[in-house]
């Protein structure tokens, strides 16, 4: 089964664990693309598709500070709940209260980044750049040959590749 068909089958069943990133990967592969700008911009992510006007709006996705959640009912505790997203540590966060959950998930962002500063430590994931890609045979010749024909790295071809990929979704 493929990533996309995994995705949709996923998101058709909409199972506890669903994560945002999933939504945020087939809305693109369907053409969509975020869009947060405006007034309306804040805790709702829209997703909007030019070529036929379609919009897609997520309100249980809250942004600060470059950080962002997925906030989740806890049934068995009765509360709304959220792990900040993006970062190596684990901070997480809860309200029995809807009204204060937005405020709830600012004082931890707020309180992580407070932490990070006392203790020296960088509070944003690192990403080093570096990562190991397995691929078929068949493609790894046709990339070392389109690097050496335009006198790049395969680096280079790889990163373009990425770049173009990335800015499509």
């Amino acid at each position: 089964m493929s990533k996309n068909e995994k995705a949709k089958k996923r998101i058709l069943n909409i199972p506890s664990d669903y994560q945002y990133l999933e939504a945020r990967y087939l809305l693109g592969k369907m053409g969509f693309e975020e869009f947060n700008k405006g007034k309306t911009s804040g805790s709702r992510v829209k997703f909007y598709r030019e070529k036929d006007g379609r919009i897609v709006m997520k309100d249980n996705v809250l942004e600060y500070k470059g950080y962002y959640t997925l906030i989740r009912y806890d049934a068995h505790a009765r509360k709304l709940r959220g792990v900040i997203n993006g970062i190596d540590d684990y901070v997480d966060f809860s309200s029995d209260q809807v009204e204060n959950i937005e405020q709830e998930f600012h004082q931890a962002v707020d309180d992580y980044l407070e932490f990070c500063k006392e203790v020296g430590k960088e509070p944003c994931k690192v990403y080093k750049g570096v990562f190991n890609v397995r691929i078929q045979p068949k493609l790894h010749r046709e990339l070392v040959r389109i690097s050496e024909m335009n006198g790049e790295t395969l680096n280079a071809v790889v990163e373009k590749a990425l770049q173009n990929y990335v800015q499509s979704c």
